[in-house]
């Protein structure tokens, strides 16, 4: 399994730069839902109300001790990469490339405290896919992040 070049976010974020048309509309909610904050908490969120990206969104929790705890790990995630990570830590994430792979990105929104959003290809011996991800930091105090949100577009590769 490899994991091909990471496509480096930009130093600012900026929302005109997502494709994936379901990663706009979980965007917009984000951003309303966050008014005058740099970002909102999760218990602005109710599932109820984003149905459309049900299976499609990751909650992690940050931790004290710097690691991510996967709350819930969205099916079609789990599916595509063929591990289910709710409620385990990502030290616990089989395939060391990919879990500093994806350490680094939750890493950098804590840091920043902005929305991260990628293109990746993930290739295993089954499959290859393209992707597009956003990752959303969310925050009890309106200054640091405590969870993050994030959700992928994916497309299988097929070769002609």
């Amino acid at each position: 399994m490899r994991m091909p070049a990471i496509t480096l976010p930009e130093p600012e974020f900026d929302p005109a730069t997502l494709r994936a048309n379901r990663l706009r509309r979980f965007y917009s909610h984000w951003d309303g839902r966050r008014g005058r904050r740099a970002m909102p908490a999760r218990r602005d969120f109710d599932p109820v109300d984003i149905p459309w990206m049900l299976g499609f969104v990751t909650l992690h929790e940050v931790l004290a001790c710097g690691d991510f705890l996967f709350r819930v790990d969205a099916s079609n995630t789990a599916a595509m990469f063929g591990v289910d990570m709710t409620g385990r830590p990502l030290a616990e994430y089989p395939v060391v490339s990919v879990r500093e792979m994806i350490r680094r990105a939750l890493t950098t929104v804590v840091e920043t405290g902005r929305p991260l959003r990628s293109d990746l290809d993930y290739e295993s011996a089954f499959s290859h896919w393209r992707y597009e991800r956003l990752i959303l930091p969310l925050s009890d105090d309106g200054e640091r992040p405590n969870m993050l949100f994030s959700a992928i577009d994916a497309a299988p590769v097929t070769f002609d």
